[in-house]
């Protein structure tokens, strides 16, 4: 079975982890085999990341 999903697990800080985010966009999202998980589902793990730091 191939699977069309696009991830990424991205953690920070790098040094001394206390986030961890699990992004999954099944299916490519709109582009379908095209995607990968830098184009899609990492912007999006970047938003959270961002969000959850800033806190």
């Amino acid at each position: 079975m191939e699977s069309d999903a696009a991830t990424t697990t991205p953690f920070a800080p790098a040094d001394d982890p206390k986030v961890a985010v699990a992004v999954v966009i099944e299916d490519g999202g709109d582009v379908g085999a095209a995607a990968t998980g830098g184009a899609l589902s990492a912007p999006i793990a970047a938003d959270v990341m961002r969000a959850v730091l800033r806190r």
